[in-house]
């Protein structure tokens, strides 16, 4: 065989080179040492033959260039996710493999944020790219889609407030929550009615988030 041949990493495996023996058949085996050379490498390979009756040939080296044109692979396990606002974000953890490089160079570049139709909700990609010592590259992504889809939510409250008769009746607003952002709270008052020398009114309240998803109406008795 050759003294120096060039292989792909994925073909490392091959033996490149014969050996006669007349009297029995034999088998080829060989040691591999990792030596500098090449983006890739460069494998120097010690063959002997030996043949059934236990005779050992003159060792062969043998210098394999390792040629590399081929780019890492990437696995991302949750590629594209879709959440809700109030979520953590899920980890963003690729795993890159390489034929022939076991020390990809990795660099998690600048996440991109995509503004959606309302302040709680956004596109988030996130990437990253690995390297090979030969240049060859890939890179990984994750896309989050973060939406709000949640309204308020009125907190436990008083709903009847009583008043002396020709008092001033004051704006009382009620209190609710929001898992993603603030609230604007809005009412529309109902009749007047006289029961018993009472009158009173139903004030009826709406908490809208940033989003525009909005509450149950929570109905304020005022008398």
């Amino acid at each position: 065989g050759d003294i120096e041949i060039s292989l792909p990493c994925s073909m490392t495996d091959t033996i490149a080179v014969t050996a006669t023996d007349y009297c029995s058949t034999f088998t080829i085996t060989y040691t591999d040492t990792h030596v500098s050379g090449g983006c890739a490498g460069t494998i120097m390979r010690r063959y002997v033959a030996t043949d059934i009756c236990g005779n050992v040939s003159a060792p062969f080296t043998q210098f394999i260039h390792l040629i590399d044109t081929i780019a890492p692979t990437a696995y991302v396990s949750n590629p594209i996710v879709n959440i809700s606002c109030e979520v953590p974000l899920p980890a963003f953890s690729p795993v890159f493999n390489d034929l022939c490089d076991d020390d990809l160079d990795i660099v998690y570049l600048t996440d991109v944020y995509t503004p959606g139709n309302c302040p709680a909700s956004y596109t988030l990609v996130r990437r990253a790219t690995a390297t090979d010592d030969c240049g060859n590259s890939v890179t990984a992504t994750q896309t989050i889609n973060v939406s709000d889809y949640t309204a308020p939510v009125w907190n436990n409250q008083e709903n009847v407030i009583t008043y002396e008769c020709g008092t001033n009746i004051p704006l009382v607003t009620p209190t609710a929550y929001d898992n993603c952002s603030s609230i604007i709270y809005s009412y529309v008052n109902g009749p007047t009615q006289l029961v018993e020398c009472v009158y009173s009114f139903n004030r009826l309240w709406t908490a809208t988030d940033s989003c525009g998803n909005a509450s149950v109406i929570f109905t304020q008795t005022i008398q």
